[in-house]
Formats: C-alpha cells, structure tokens, sequence
C-alpha cells in the first residue's frame, strides 16, 4: 500500500482576470508573501507559469476546486493591492534616504521592499505596500490602504478601507483615526477595517 500523508494547505485563489504584464509585476513583489501557499490559478499562461517554474513557488490551475463566497474578499484585497501599480516609480526605492523625506503623494501606488529607516517619513495618497521592517522613528502615511508585512516600530496613519499589519513592536498605528496597539494584533497578518463604523481584525490567511 503507498504511503499517503494526510496534509492542511493554505490557498491564495488568484482570480481569471488579470493581465499578464500586471500579475507578473504584482507575483515578482509579492513572492516572500506566497513562500508556503498554493497559488491556484483561474487563467495560467506559458509566461506566468515560467516564472513560477523558476522561482519555486507551488501552484495549480483551477478546474474543479469552488471556494466559499467570503474567499473573494481576500482576491478583492490582492486585486486592489495589484491595480495601478506604477512600474517606474519602483526604479526610485534606491533614492531613499535616511536624511531625509519623503513625499510620493505624484504616484498612485508603492512597493517598498528595502527596511525603511529611522528618519524617512514616506507619505502617499494612494496604497503603500512594506514588504519589510519598518524601524522606530520611521513614519508611513497613506489616505489610501497600508500594507506592512514585516515587524512594525515605526508610527503609521492610515484612513484607506483596510490596513494589513504583521506585527506592532512600538510606535503609533493609527487606523482612520483609531489607535491600534500591539495586543490587538493575534494573527500573522491581521486584516484591519470598519464595518457599520465598527473596528474588525481578522486573520486575512484564514478568509
């Protein structure tokens, strides 16, 4: 008899209409995130599944597999995070500085892989998106949707629909104008926003 190993997986449900150019763009910057996921895939083409060949991410494309309604809200989040963004402005992430600040309210969404220091203050009117450590005495404002993957100890205010945070260590979190603290925070990502003017935080891997 074979050897079968019973095993939980997590799921990313990566929708059907997205283009190419755009999913590439958006799976390049959010490949630590996908680390340990499936990405299961609507519409799969020979480019896409090229680069995910050779970056080692585990995939499948979808033929019989339904999720539950409360999964679209999850690919509604990584949709909104993946529109718009603005391929040039990534070619400027070698311009911060820790001297001094920085205002990128001109674009309409950012990546920001590098850690972001004591001192840059990073402000922009559309999504921001840390895919690392955010120091003490850093700031991030957006009136748009914050997305910090990595250990925060820096000050953020957000006034967008939802904020993503990983973990607080210090600092002032701010979400449209309520103070989020540390032990409010119990998930590896927490999902932040307001439903009928109510706080919620759920754990966005487990939507």
């Amino acid at each position: 008899m074979p050897k079968i190993d019973q095993q939980n997986i997590r799921i990313f449900h990566i929708l059907g209409d997205n283009s190419d150019d755009e999913l590439l763009e958006f799976l390049k910057k959010s490949l630590p995130l996908f680390k340990g996921y499936l990405l299961v895939f609507d519409h799969l083409s020979d480019c896409v599944k090229e680069f995910l060949d050779s970056s080692d991410v585990d995939y499948v494309k979808n033929k019989h597999l339904r999720f539950a309604d409360n999964k679209e809200k999850t690919a509604n989040i990584l949709k909104k995070i993946n529109v718009q963004n603005n391929i040039e402005s990534q070619k400027n992430d070698n311009l911060y500085s820790t001297s001094q600040n920085i205002d990128l309210s001109s674009v309409k969404s950012k990546f920001i892989t590098k850690l972001v220091r004591s001192g840059e203050r990073i402000v922009n009117n559309g999504d921001i998106l840390v895919f690392n450590r955010v120091n003490s005495g850093a700031e991030i404002d957006s009136q748009n949707n914050i997305c910090i993957f990595g250990e925060c100890s820096g000050d953020v205010k957000c006034e967008g629909e939802f904020l993503i945070l990983s973990k607080i260590i210090k600092g002032k979190v701010m979400f449209q104008g309520e103070i989020i603290t540390p032990n409010m925070l119990k998930y590896k990502l927490n999902l932040i926003y307001k439903e009928n003017n109510n706080l919620n935080i759920k754990d966005i891997l487990s939507l």
